[in-house]
C-alpha cells in the first residue's frame, strides 16, 4: 500500500497512478466532486472504480471517520472483492442531473424567500392577496390591509372540524 497527498484536481493524481509501476488498481468513494477523476483515469488507461459510501461495510464500532482510516479500509475491502461500485453515467446525464438539482434547489430557495415575505408582512399586518403572480420575470405583490378575516375563516374551519 502505497500513501500520498494531493491537492485539488486530477491531473496529478492521474499522474502519481500512471507513474507506480505494475498493473494499479485504485477506488474512491461517491461524493460531490463527480465523476471527473474516474474518466480521467480511464482515459489514462487505469482501473478506477467509484464506490457507493452506504454500501461500504463497516465495523460497528468504526465511528471514527478520517481521511486515512478510510483510504486504508477501501484498499483493503478493494482487495478483497467486498466493494460496490456504482454505474457512472455517461457526461450528458451527469450534467442533466446537475441542471435539475440546480432548478430544485432555485425553487427551494424562491418559495422560502416567498415564505419569508408573507411571514414578515404577517408580523406586520399585512398580507399578500391571493397569490404572488410571477410575471416576465418580475414579481408583483398585492398587499391587503388586515388579514383578521383570514384568521377567522381558519379558526371557523377548526372549531368545524372539531380540532
Amino acid at each position: 500500500m502505497v500513501r500520498a497527498r494531493f491537492a485539488p484536481g486530477v491531473e496529478a493524481l492521474v499522474a502519481w497512478l500512471a507513474g507506480l509501476p505494475g498493473s494499479v488498481r485504485a477506488c474512491y468513494e461517491a461524493g460531490p466532486s463527480g465523476f471527473g477523476l474516474y474518466r480521467a483515469a480511464v482515459a489514462a488507461g487505469l482501473c478506477v472504480e467509484v464506490i457507493a459510501p452506504g454500501k461500504t461495510p463497516r465495523g460497528p464500532s468504526d465511528r471514527v471517520k478520517t481521511d486515512r482510516k478510510d483510504a486504508e479500509l477501501l484498499a483493503r475491502l478493494l482487495l478483497a472483492g467486498s466493494l460496490t461500485a456504482v454505474v457512472v453515467p455517461p457526461v450528458e446525464v451527469e450534467a442533466a442531473r446537475e441542471l435539475t438539482r440546480a432548478h430544485d434547489a432555485c425553487r427551494r430557495d424562491l418559495m422560502n424567500a416567498r415564505h419569508r415575505v408573507s411571514k414578515m408582512l404577517l408580523r406586520h399586518g399585512r398580507g399578500l392577496s391571493a397569490t404572488v403572480d410571477m410575471v416576465g420575470g418580475a414579481s408583483s405583490l398585492a398587499l391587503a390591509p388586515a388579514v383578521r378575516a383570514d384568521r377567522e375563516r381558519v379558526d371557523v374551519r377548526r372549531s368545524a372540524r372539531g380540532c
